[in-house]
């Protein structure tokens, strides 16, 4: 605890405290835990992290152990979210190979439900998903070219839809696999389904065109169990749509003296709380040629939270630190106040300055400091410390 302390600037002496501390740092959900050097990149742990722990940046587990049934399942599912830069998760087991592939198949027969053919949902191997990903390639080939030969043959164009499709979900399959990265002989595959993105997207807006204008008592129910079976949804775009994340505001920032960046920045602050407003204005306000721009209103953001911070230290009279562990700790989504018992505690506001304060009777004190802290770190603090991951 004490060389995490050193490492993060923190002051735990609080185990359960520290424990959370690490979750988050893991998690990386909260602001403050999106930046590099203050999130956490590996852990090891032996019990902890399997249940109630939702991270969707872990993208590999290491399992030197044996698991079970709804133990296994719970650590597995570990690494089955999303995130930006991470479409798949990864289990490295060492221990009982043969073992865990039969705990596997077990505790997917017992937890699937029972209409499902539970078969189909455990892992095979990667000699078998390759060879069907080659042959989804192969058929795709065949496809387009049949399509290519005739290209106003309707059949043909959904079969060419259908067959690139497959292709792709068992592209994404494979990649899951350790033996993928080291597996050359699949570069050409990829490589011919990168190259077919936009083709491939061009013929599904057809088709899509074709089903939308259809009179439905004119096709055959072949043709429309063919339709059917085309995923029309698509991360392909026909027109660009500019994310407001933290790289497209920092580029603004950086030239925020361009007419055109200025008005788009200043567009996209008007949505945003007051606070985080007068912040912009203060720090670009301040500014002289000079100066690197995204890292002096990141500074400047930094001093407005510690400003913040020591005027509520001062108002309740307790120490800064107990403020700062309070506001690390902070779920939103909880609305608890962590640390709140402490800082109470801590607290050396008399009772005459209590009240004449809060205008609140002395025996209120616990609930009174609560929400005058919640009400800070909610109105004035989150959304400031939000506004670091973007600049």
């Amino acid at each position: 605890m004490s060389d995490y302390n050193t490492m993060f600037g923190t002051s735990y002496t609080d185990v359960d405290l520290y424990n959370q501390n690490i979750n988050n740092r893991l998690a990386r959900k909260d602001a403050q835990y999106k930046r590099d050097g203050q999130w956490l990149d590996f852990v090891i742990v032996v019990g902890r992290l399997l249940t109630g722990f939702d991270a969707p940046t872990i993208q590999t587990l290491y399992v030197d152990r044996e698991l079970r049934y709804q133990k296994l399942l719970q650590a597995f599912s570990r690494t089955n979210r999303t995130y930006p830069g991470k479409d798949i998760g990864m289990i490295v087991t060492f221990r009982k190979p043969k073992t865990m592939e039969a705990n596997v198949r077990d505790a997917i027969r017992l937890f699937s439900n029972e209409d499902r053919d539970w078969e189909k949902l455990v892992p095979r191997k990667y000699d078998e998903v390759k060879h069907d990903f080659k042959s989804a390639y192969m058929d795709f080939q065949q496809a387009k070219e049949e399509l290519a030969a005739d290209p106003e043959d309707f059949k043909k164009r959904v079969n060419a839809i259908k067959s690139y499709q497959a292709m792709v979900n068992l592209g994404e399959a494979i990649k899951s696999y350790e033996e993928f990265e080291d597996d050359f002989e699949l570069t050409p595959v990829v490589e011919t389904i990168v190259e077919n993105v936009g083709h491939i997207e061009n013929e599904k807006a057809a088709v899509k065109e074709y089903l939308e204008g259809l009179d439905s008592d004119g096709i055959s129910d072949d043709e429309i169990d063919d339709l059917l079976q085309i995923d029309f949804s698509s991360d392909q775009r026909a027109t660009h749509e500019e994310k407001i994340d933290s790289y497209y505001i920092s580029q603004l920032l950086k030239d925020i003296k361009n007419e055109g960046s200025r008005q788009k920045f200043d567009e996209i602050i008007k949505g945003k709380p007051p606070i985080v407003q007068q912040a912009y204005d203060e720090a670009l306000g301040g500014l002289d040629g000079e100066q690197e721009i995204v890292a002096c209103v990141d500074s400047h953001f930094r001093r407005t939270i510690e400003s913040i911070v020591m005027e509520a230290a001062a108002t309740l009279q307790v120490p800064e630190n107990d403020l700062h562990i309070s506001l690390n700790e902070y779920n939103k989504d909880k609305g608890e106040v962590p640390y709140i018992n402490v800082i109470v505690e801590k607290s050396a506001l008399t009772k005459e300055a209590f009240e004449q304060f809060f205008n609140k009777k002395y025996r209120e004190r616990r609930r009174t400091i609560e929400e005058y802290w919640k009400n800070i770190i909610e109105v004035k603090l989150l959304p400031l410390r939000e506004e670091l991951v973007n600049i």
